[in-house]
């Protein structure tokens, strides 16, 4: 019961307060100095208000954004790998690879934008194109919003995560 009360007074914070509860934790995980500025300081704020949804208290933060640390990672569970060996996910992953490649710019409504379009091409519901991409960008079959996380990854390393992940489950694209 604490925890619900902690996570539900976590979700209560700004993203700034939200950042500073997570400070320490993250320096301590190796994250982050405690020095950042600029562009760096402002992605690792992004990347921390992405756990703020998924959190009960500051010492999870690091776990709850590890995914954006280390671009080399098992499958969670041999469902989230399953994920992966649907019929559908070739065509999902070329389309998301092609599309992202094509975007200009990568941010949230872009990521969107490629979702709704796969979506729309291919007449396959949500579960069938948003999980095997989150599976395949973090091993896990839950996390932070894909439009959040996708821009902080960017394209170039979002495409590498797919096809390491694809190669590990032994899914070839067409």
């Amino acid at each position: 019961k604490l925890n619900w009360i902690n996570q539900h007074y976590m979700r209560k914070l700004t993203v700034e307060e939200f950042f500073a509860a997570a400070k320490p934790h993250m320096v301590k995980a190796g994250y982050m100095t405690g020095n950042e500025q600029g562009e760096k300081l402002a992605w690792l704020e992004q990347v921390v208000a992405t756990a703020k949804e998924q959190v009960s208290f500051g010492a999870e933060i690091p776990q709850a954004v590890s995914m954006y640390f280390a671009d080399d990672f098992n499958f969670e569970t041999t469902e989230a790998e399953a994920v992966l060996k649907e019929e559908s996910v070739p065509v999902v992953m070329k389309m998301f690879i092609e599309e992202l490649q094509a975007a200009t710019t990568v941010d949230g409504l872009t990521v969107k934008g490629i979702f709704k379009s796969i979506q729309k091409a291919t007449k396959f519901g949500g579960k069938f194109v948003y999980m095997p991409i989150r599976v395949a960008l973090t091993g896990n079959q839950h996390g932070p919003e894909l439009v959040e996380m996708i821009p902080l990854l960017g394209a170039e390393r979002s495409i590498k995560r797919i096809k390491n992940s694809l190669d590990k489950a032994g899914i070839t694209l067409a």
